[in-house]
């Protein structure tokens, strides 16, 4: 009970406390593909440039800091490494060990969307304080998901949960918000990359992005309004700042197909 209250309340302090994902002007140079147009008057500083003084933030980020330090890797990756069929008798007590639970059980269709949160959380923490320990624990969440990935073999789909959970949603039947949950994979991905220098996590998302595009682009226009009954959060971003960093066509497609893909 105490885990799973404390993943919960550690993915909404992630969601709401630090946004990562978006881009402002004068940010993340050299890693867009896609050059800013607008000539704002004020240019934004890289994250890495800010540092908190004492205060109420800089309280917040040590509480933070406790909660990102206590999470577990293997935790995270288990309900991904699960639906890979991925079991290594080998990593001492994978079996026995204690699985997150409430949204990340197994039960859940939810699964899987805090690690994309902690993604985030880890690569922002990292820029604002310099502490390699926070790119190292990003650096093994992203390389256990690449595993995950590889090991699906499924065009670039990763996900903690089979992709039967989005052909019910194309289907317009009962299903709990799929694509909500691979946004904050996505997002947390592209965090990585941008906020922590790393090109895997970059390459994992860029894989993903094909995958919704061969996925998406045989579905026919009709059905995709029946597919947008459903919740999917703010998908559409992460869309946008694939084709940006990597200039793609097939990611500006992506994210194009609705103008109502994000709530």
């Amino acid at each position: 009970m105490y885990s799973s209250r404390l993943l919960f309340f550690c993915a909404i302090l992630c969601t709401y406390q630090i946004k990562g994902q978006s881009h402002y002007q004068g940010q993340h140079q050299g890693k867009f593909a896609i050059a800013d147009k607008a000539a704002p008057v004020v240019q934004s500083f890289d994250l890495q440039a800010v540092r908190l003084l004492n205060g109420r933030f800089y309280d917040n980020m040590q509480r933070e800091q406790a909660w990102l330090k206590q999470l577990s890797v293997k935790r995270l990756l288990h309900s991904f490494r699960t639906n890979a069929g991925i079991y290594d008798a080998n990593e001492g007590g994978y079996f026995d060990m204690k699985k997150y639970g409430g949204w990340e059980s197994l039960d859940c269709d939810l699964r899987g969307h805090s690690t994309g949160h902690l993604l985030s959380g880890l690569a922002l923490m990292y820029a604002q304080t310099g502490d390699s320990y926070y790119k190292l624990k990003g650096d093994s969440l992203v390389n256990g998901l690449a595993e995950v990935q590889t090991t699906l073999n499924q065009g670039g789909y990763l996900s903690a949960f089979p992709q039967e959970l989005i052909n019910r949603n194309l289907a317009g039947k009962r299903v709990w918000a799929p694509w909500y949950t691979l946004h904050k994979i996505y997002a947390g991905l592209i965090d990585q990359y941008l906020y922590s220098d790393n090109p895997l996590a970059l390459l994992i998302a860029e894989k993903m992005g094909l995958w919704a595009y061969q996925k998406l682009q045989a579905v026919q226009p009709e059905q995709r309004t029946i597919m947008l009954r459903n919740e999917f959060g703010g998908i559409n971003e992460s869309f946008y700042n694939l084709y940006a960093i990597t200039g793609k066509k097939e990611f500006q497609w992506l994210e194009f197909i609705s103008p109502h893909f994000c709530l």
